[in-house]
């Protein structure tokens, strides 16, 4: 199932956002296929390829991360989400590649991908050759066991202490990741449609209609999470790990929703246009969508009882790579919390360094306490047992409640 990550970053759609509540405001082409659906590709500058290299042998042993490191290499290859290394291209002002190269003499290539499944295809080293990549929660997991990516010396990392301690524990990606970014999943309502406000997840689950969800196989686990308090006899722990009995629940009780569901978003193009158009009446949206419709005038506020789900981006080193020290000053230079702050302002997420919460990109900070954190599913349930379903299982009944 390829799920589009996103194909605007938040700060791009606030142009729309208004552009959609003001009649007869004009749009340019980007936005207009924007608000279409259509994947937005980034012009050059901020999607640059790396230089073609030779492919490598498929790692036959287990990566060992680095005692030392060498002099730079001169170069460096990124494959990421769009907005998680600019250098200009969008706004001049969002610029953190452009002093990393000038500082670190490491030239940048950036490939930007627009799903989880083609970041896991670059990750094929008969075919691409890159040294780090920003890593989905639903990938980490995936490239860990396949040895695609190496375990880190944290040591050799700067800044890495700072990094909030909740976040580097996380299973999934402890050992491995240097944790950017995350974000969480919040239940938004336009407040002139619905009568009476809702407090949590019950609100999308028993919504008579004019609903929207994010179309993704993750949102299961927000089923789950629902379930977790009223259905004590399904024993559910953990949202991400779900037995065969506790994921059928999960099902059904999405099923059950389908008819009240106006729209299943991929883009936050979307669910930004269906809630600016009067569509729906509540849905699943990230904290920076409902704050620019709040300032585009739209009467949408969202619900904060806890829990809630979320994920964390973190940056990855590929196995084997033959420029690790460019790869280690990157994640040095990502872990610092003046680019933290500014990453986490462009695409309306959250740093993950604890000293990056203090300003601008920090508003989410003081809610990570509540938040439960997306792990790939697994059978053997993240590593704590047997008898749990995997993520494939997830996306082929995920297909069958979102077609």
């Amino acid at each position: 199932m390829s799920v589009v990550r996103g194909s605007r970053t938040p700060a791009a759609i606030a142009g729309l956002v208004v552009c959609l509540a003001v009649s007869g405001c004009g749009v340019g082409p980007a936005e207009a296929s924007a608000a279409r659906g259509t994947v937005f590709v980034a012009g050059p500058g901020d999607g640059t390829p790396g230089p073609p290299v030779a492919p490598k042998p498929t790692p036959t042993t287990t990566p060992t991360p680095p005692a030392a490191l060498g002099p730079p290499e001169s170069t460096l290859n990124i494959v990421t989400f769009p907005g998680y290394a600019e250098r200009g291209g969008n706004d001049p002002r969002v610029d953190w590649v452009t002093e990393f190269e000038r500082e670190t003499e490491c030239k940048v290539g950036i490939r930007e991908v627009e799903s989880v499944e083609e970041m896991g295809a670059r990750f094929d080293p008969e075919a691409y050759d890159y040294d780090v990549a920003l890593v989905p929660p639903e990938l980490a997991d995936e490239l860990i066991a396949a040895r695609r990516v190496e375990p880190l010396n944290f040591a050799l990392i700067d800044g890495y202490d700072a990094t909030i301690p909740r976040l580097r524990n996380l299973p999934g990606i402890k050992g491995y990741g240097v944790p950017f970014v995350w974000s969480v999943n919040r239940i938004a309502y336009h407040t002139s449609a619905v009568k009476s406000a809702p407090e949590d997840a019950r609100g999308l689950f028993t919504a008579d209609g004019g609903v929207v969800m994010r179309d993704h196989p993750l949102t299961i686990a927000d089923a789950a999470l629902y379930l977790r308090d009223r259905r004590p006899d399904l024993r559910i722990s953990d949202p991400f790990q779900l037995t065969p009995a506790q994921l059928e629940a999960a099902v059904d009780t999405l099923a059950r929703q389908r008819e009240a569901v106006r729209l299943y978003w991929r883009r936050a193009v979307e669910v930004v246009e269906a809630f600016v158009g009067g569509e729906v009446r509540v849905g699943q949206m990230a904290p920076y969508h409902a704050q620019l419709l709040a300032r585009a005038g739209q009467p949408v506020k969202t619900a904060r009882k806890p829990p809630a789900t979320g994920w964390v981006d973190s940056w990855m080193v590929a196995a084997h790579t033959s420029r690790r020290t460019c790869a280690y000053k990157w994640l040095s230079w990502t872990a610092s919390p003046e680019v933290q702050r500014r990453a986490a302002a462009w695409t309306g997420t959250a740093p993950a360094n604890r000293d990056a919460c203090e300003g601008l990109g920090g508003e989410l900070c003081p809610d990570i306490r509540s938040v439960e954190f997306a792990r790939r599913p697994t059978a053997d349930c993240g590593g704590t047992g047997q008898g749990c379903t995997t993520y494939a299982t997830w996306a082929t009944r995920w297909l069958e409640i979102a077609k």
